[in-house]
Order: C-alpha cells, then sequence, then structure tokens
C-alpha cells in the first residue's frame, strides 16, 4: 500500500466521523430548539 493510498483512506475516514459529528450535532441542537415545543403540546394533547 502506498503512503498516497493510506493519506487517502485517513482523509475518507476523518471527513466521515467529522461529517457523522456535524450530523449528531445539528439533531441534537434541533430537538433542543423543538423539544420545549413539541413538549407542551403532547402533554396538552394526551390530556384531552
Amino acid at each position: 500500500r502506498s503512503i498516497v493510498e493510506q493519506a487517502q483512506r485517513n482523509v475518507r475516514v476523518i471527513a466521515r466521523k467529522a461529517e457523522q459529528r456535524l450530523q449528531e450535532a445539528t439533531s441534537r441542537k434541533e430537538q433542543n430548539d423543538v423539544s420545549f415545543q413539541t413538549n407542551t403540546f403532547s402533554s396538552s394533547t394526551n390530556n384531552r
């Protein structure tokens, strides 16, 4: 395996990990923004 192949593989792995971390952070932020409204709405509908 050449150094170039190894470097390309490393870049792909790092990019994939960074993308996963970004998606997790984004989904977590969206959940935090929406969670209060969702919890308030769902509890009021459940009580009916």
